[in-house]
């Protein structure tokens, strides 16, 4: 029983030596950064955020759409369909959000509006994917349409970025 002791005070010694040698000498491996999933080329045509989400599932698609709000933390965005416009679109005066849709009722934005997820390997973080678009953006964004119970959501593998609009001075988009 003496001789157990010994042993039991070197065992988590020992378990920290094997560990830093296993690092090596310059510490753990940094985490895999995230990839960008702007594609190099335009996927071609596509259809509007309401044509996909009146289609339902199908396996590959590009949407076209606009960028409404990019979920921070999470690989996630909404596109907004082509067909609605953006408060202010035609003249920002008076509007300090446009990329919001605030002049849009929210049952007519809610049709033509699709959630987008990103879809990646376990060792990619995801957090950060979506670090290429910006507000208002328009995009054709290649994925699958899946439903879920009525609501029909967007898995992407990447997107292509074919519009980015400017601001009036004064105004700047979210961060």
């Amino acid at each position: 029983m003496t001789h157990a002791r010994p042993f039991a005070v070197l065992a988590p010694l020992l378990a920290a030596a094997l560990l830093l040698t296993a690092c090596g000498a310059e510490g753990p491996a940094p985490a895999p950064s995230s990839p960008s999933f702007l594609l190099a080329a335009d996927p071609g045509a596509g259809v509007g955020v309401a044509e996909a989400r009146a289609r339902g599932a199908a396996d590959d698609v590009v949407v076209v759409g606009r960028v409404r709000e990019i979920t921070k933390g999470l690989a996630a965005f909404t596109l907004v369909d082509l067909s609605q416009q953006y408060c202010g679109q035609t003249e920002m005066e008076g509007c300090p959000t446009p990329w919001d849709y605030c002049c849009t009722p929210k049952e007519e934005l809610a049709r033509n509006m699709i959630g987008v997820s990103v879809r990646a390997g376990d060792d990619v973080a995801l957090g950060d994917v979506a670090r290429d678009l910006r507000n208002l953006d328009v995009v054709a964004v290649r994925g699958r349409l899946v439903k879920a119970k009525d609501e029909v959501f967007l898995h992407a593998t990447g997107w292509f970025r074919r519009e980015r609009p400017t601001l009036p001075e004064g105004l700047e988009f979210p961060r």
